[in-house]
Parts: C-alpha cells; sequence; structure tokens
C-alpha cells in the first residue's frame, strides 16, 4: 500500500477532481489508506480548497436534482424542500421555544392551528379534547 508522500500533489489533485470529492474512491485510486490521504489533503491548502470545490459540485447537482423532482411533483422532494428550506413559512418539523429568564412568569406556547381542533375525533364528536400531551406544573 503507498502512501500519500509517494504522490505528488498535482497527481493528489487529479485523483480528487477524478473521483468528485469522494474520499474513499481518491484513497482506492491512490491505494492509500483513506485516514492518510485525507490528512495529506488536508495539511496542503490547494488541496483542501480542490476537495472542498469538488464537494460543493455534487452538491450543486444534488439539488439541482432535488429541484426537477419538485418540478415532477414529487411529494417526498416536495416534503423535503419545505420542511428545509422552507422553515421560515412554517413548514419546518421542529418546534423552537424562547423564554427569557428576566420575564419571571411561566412559558406560553403557541402552536400553529392546522384544523385538529375541528376533524372528527372518530366517535362523532367535532371537538377536540384539549389535550396535548404536555403538562406543566402547577
Amino acid at each position: 500500500m503507498a502512501i500519500p508522500s509517494d504522490y505528488t500533489d498535482e497527481q493528489i489533485a487529479e485523483a480528487i477532481e477524478d473521483c468528485a470529492g469522494y474520499m474513499i474512491a481518491i484513497a482506492k485510486q491512490l491505494d492509500c489508506r483513506p485516514k492518510s490521504i485525507r490528512d495529506r489533503i488536508y495539511s496542503t491548502p490547494h488541496l483542501r480548497d480542490l476537495l472542498i470545490e469538488c464537494e460543493e459540485a455534487v452538491s450543486d447537482n444534488a439539488e439541482l436534482y432535488l429541484i426537477e423532482a419538485i418540478e415532477g411533483r414529487s411529494p417526498w422532494a416536495i416534503k423535503y424542500w419545505l420542511t428545509h428550506k422552507a422553515k421560515n413559512r412554517g413548514y419546518g418539523q421542529k418546534l423552537e421555544i424562547q423564554a427569557s429568564s428576566s420575564s419571571g412568569g411561566g412559558v406560553v406556547v403557541y402552536l400553529p392551528d392546522d384544523g385538529r381542533e375541528s376533524k372528527p375525533d372518530g366517535d362523532g364528536d367535532s371537538t377536540a379534547s384539549g389535550s396535548t400531551g404536555c403538562s406543566t406544573p402547577q
């Protein structure tokens, strides 16, 4: 098995480009251990920059394919975009709560109305039980 010092920066750069920044493939092409070649790349500024540039190109392509899937009306792609890229529009899956210690009172959480209160619960009753699964100490 070779070691990274057996290769010139130009040979390593060529492997980075050939493998689109995929570290395991770079190591395999150069017949090196992944950790060894990774250390060499990260310790050489222009190789590190090239690796980052290649990784960004792959990310750009992935985003392009995601957009194409959205334009094709794929539900998974639409959901992914809304929950990850459109959080500011209320589509996120994570509830974020901010509280300040200077208020001295309890915490009030306002959840968006998604119409659950107006849906029948299966017993013909169209009112909600009022339980959110959360409780606060009294």
